[in-house]
């Protein structure tokens, strides 16, 4: 988690508004900075090292958050992988999988993880990052799209199960963000809004 990145502004809000974040990274010291960034603004707030297609790191990442907090009352999922840009019809096998490995299927696994502590509670939130590729395709990233779209059918398909619950499943489909992510997208860079705007929307989708 980047202290650029859309995941980084999320977790200062929530942790600005009293919950205890326990944040995650595929690599150790992004885990690091955003930590200490956050402490030194006296927030709470913890974290590990999680890439989230490894069902490891998926089942630490929760008892990480169960060992320290009891219970998990909001889950945010920010996980997303592309590739380099190129045609569609240019991408490997290997590489379609592994795209819809990290936006699909690991999140829809991580999801799954989380719910029977979420019952336990009798309810809870979820948010999970979409995008406006879902429904305006962004050019030469065929994978990202098409992986993009089907976690909007994921969104719908899961919030109809989890409602009778009473756990709340949304996601947001941000347009092209100010980011490290976007960093290699050839647009005009002042079109691009920031992550730090998109934190609210976020906020009010998990306490609403």
């Amino acid at each position: 988690m980047r202290v650029c990145m859309i995941g980084f502004a999320v977790a200062r809000r929530l942790a600005q508004q009293g919950a205890h974040v326990v944040l995650s990274s595929r690599k150790q010291e992004n885990v690091d900075k955003a930590i200490n960034k956050l402490q030194s603004e006296n927030l709470s707030v913890s974290g590990t090292v999680c890439n989230v297609t490894d069902k490891d790191h998926r089942k630490n990442l929760v008892e990480l958050a169960l060992g320290k907090h009891g219970k998990i009352d909001y889950l945010f999922s920010n996980a997303a992988k592309d590739l380099s840009y190129k045609n569609t019809f240019d991408t490997t096998e290997e590489e379609w999988t592994e795209v819809f490995h990290t936006n699909v299927t690991a999140t829809f696994l991580l999801v799954k993880h989380v719910l029977p502590h979420m019952q336990k509670l009798g309810g809870g939130s979820i948010v999970l990052t979409s995008s406006a590729a879902a429904y305006s395709f962004f050019p030469y990233v065929g994978p990202y799209n098409v992986s993009k779209t089907a976690l909007a059918g994921l969104t719908k398909m899961l919030a109809s199960e989890l409602l009778p619950m009473n756990i709340r499943l949304n996601s947001l489909a941000p347009g092209l963000t100010r980011t490290q992510f976007s960093s290699g997208v050839s647009i005009i860079k002042s079109n691009c809004i920031m992550s730090t705007k998109i934190k609210h929307d976020i906020f009010l989708f998990l306490n609403k």
